[in-house]
């Protein structure tokens, strides 16, 4: 058991993942569950946030994995009864060429990490809703989604924010936060 908040962090073993990691662990005193394929990097994330003073647990595992992601979510409730906050980070680009040309696999395999492993993890960590207010982050190129589960089981319509670096025609269609 830790007192810390627990965050699980998607995609932590590089770029804006690895960041968020490091800025939640250090400066915020999360216990950060960090999830990646990369074992390598999930142990230099592990060295720096653990030579700096703080904490974490590396989950090296693949998103694409929907029996992995039930697995992961029954182990974070029996060791430590709770999640209270998750960042979903992870995910993968697929070809840059028109979609006509675009296979049936790279296709899906963009959609398993993107869209439906964060579906399968909101949904496989369920049972936190009701103990505390999870707050969830779902990162991507262009948006920013936040979505705020109460204690009732309610998930709040997300609000979006646009990345400042979103193309203009879509950056005017955005709520704020």
């Amino acid at each position: 058991m830790t007192d810390k908040r627990l965050t699980l962090v998607t995609g932590a073993s590089r770029g804006i993942g690895r960041a968020l990691a490091l800025e939640l662990a250090l400066k915020h005193g999360h216990h950060v569950l960090a999830l990646a394929r990369s074992k390598k990097s999930l142990e230099d994330l592990d060295d720096e946030i653990k030579s700096a003073g703080g904490s974490a647990t590396l989950i090296p595992m693949d998103l694409g994995d929907a029996n992995s992601i039930l697995q992961l979510s029954a182990i974070v409730l029996e060791r430590w009864g709770r999640l209270d906050g998750l960042v979903g980070n992870a995910g993968i680009l697929g070809p840059i060429s028109p979609i006509q040309t675009v296979s049936p696999k790279s296709w899906d395999d963009v959609l398993n990490i993107n869209l439906t492993a964060n579906w399968r993890l909101i949904r496989s960590f369920d049972h936190c809703y009701v103990r505390a207010h999870l707050v969830v982050r779902f990162l991507s190129p262009l948006v920013w989604c936040r979505v705020r589960a109460h204690s009732g089981g309610h998930i709040r319509r997300p609000r979006l924010r646009l990345n400042p670096w979103s193309p203009p025609g879509l950056r005017k269609h955005a709520q704020p936060i």
